[in-house]
């Protein structure tokens, strides 16, 4: 629903269809234009879902949501256990003509784990609290939050600061991508992909809206793409910072990273390199000659490290004067 042009620091849409890839950010920027094929569905809540190339749980629900973490409502409450009431009042979803089965009345033995029954009430319906189906492992954090497996190892840090919405360091730290504060994954985990749901699906209030960006994080590294210390935190308004106390000739790296709400920070942007280089002034001493006389011109230069070689050409406008000689000192042979 936000057009990322760059306006939330991500660009997956620029003007005049320059970004196919992501289908005009599968349609919230302008009209869906996917060709490659990447949005799985209509850009947001339209119509279409049920029938066509969706699955057999969704042939009554009227709208698709595939772009937002589950195909259809009945399919959000079999992957992630959200009734319907729950996407409606919480994420505005429109779930007509969808069977809702989470919405019924509790009924054990119907297969379904819903309204008031527990483990403790209905074992035949529900799991035992710390457990979770097939394919999902439970939150480290002690809130029984169940997660997708495929998420432990994938380059997104699920640590304990939930960036993502899990805690997921009790599971190797989370497969090594909590090795470090980074993560060294410089993607954007996909929204049409079952990884992404966490963000689409966290119960919290407050993730229902973008976060708002805060700064920027500057870090610079003598290894290219490695080694990054950060070397300026700036607000939102400031995008320019002049680096000091540099090596000449030596090769730096930077990257920069994206600060919301002042204390979570995105991955690593793209990296460029840069070489300083000291100053070298060049001057000329002014000469005055009459008709017939030879006239000396000092041509100086002012360096602070040593240069491997000087050239330069002497014009004169008209053509009334002839180079006689060129005479180097002890410091610039001739």
């Amino acid at each position: 629903g936000f057009c990322d042009d760059g306006t939330y620091g991500l660009v997956f849409w620029t003007d005049g269809d320059g970004c196919p890839e992501y289908g005009n950010d599968c349609g919230d920027c302008q009209a869906l234009n996917d060709p490659l094929g990447v949005c799985s569905g209509d850009g947001g809540g339209g119509d279409g879902g049920g029938g066509g190339d969706g699955t057999a749980t969704c042939d009554d629900c009227v709208n698709d949501f595939t772009a937002y973490g589950s195909e259809c409502c009945d399919t959000a409450w079999d992957e992630f256990g959200l009734t319907c009431a729950q996407l409606e009042a919480n994420y505005s979803w429109d779930c007509a003509g969808c069977n809702c089965p989470g919405d019924g009345p509790p009924e054990c033995g119907d297969g379904v784990c819903n309204g008031d029954e527990t483990y403790e009430t209905c074992p035949q319906d529900c799991l035992a609290p710390g457990t979770c189906p097939d394919g999902q492992v439970v939150d480290c954090d002690g809130t029984g939050e169940c997660w997708p497996l495929s998420w432990i190892g994938d380059g997104f840090p699920d640590c304990e600061d939930q960036q993502y919405g899990a805690d997921l360091t009790c599971y190797d730290n989370d497969g090594g991508d909590c090795g470090g504060f980074f993560s060294s994954n410089d993607r954007v985990r996909p929204i049409n992909n079952d990884s992404q749901i966490a963000k689409v699906f966290n119960p919290s209030e407050d993730n229902r809206e973008r976060d708002t960006l805060t700064g920027y994080r500057l870090y610079r590294s003598t290894t290219s793409g490695s080694g990054f210390s950060l070397v300026v935190e700036t607000d939102a308004n400031t995008t320019t910072h002049t680096d000091t106390g540099l090596t000449n000739g030596q090769t730096y790296y930077y990257v920069v990273t994206s600060v919301y709400d002042n204390d979570n920070e995105s991955n690593y942007s793209n990296q460029v390199d840069l070489t300083p280089m000291s100053t070298v002034v060049f001057s000329m001493d002014d000469a005055t000659a009459l008709g017939g006389e030879e006239v000396m011109l000092t041509v100086s230069m002012n360096n602070l490290e040593p240069v491997a070689g000087v050239q330069f050409n002497l014009d004169d406008t008209p053509d009334y004067l002839t180079l006689l000689s060129a005479v180097g000192t002890n410091r610039i042979p001739a």
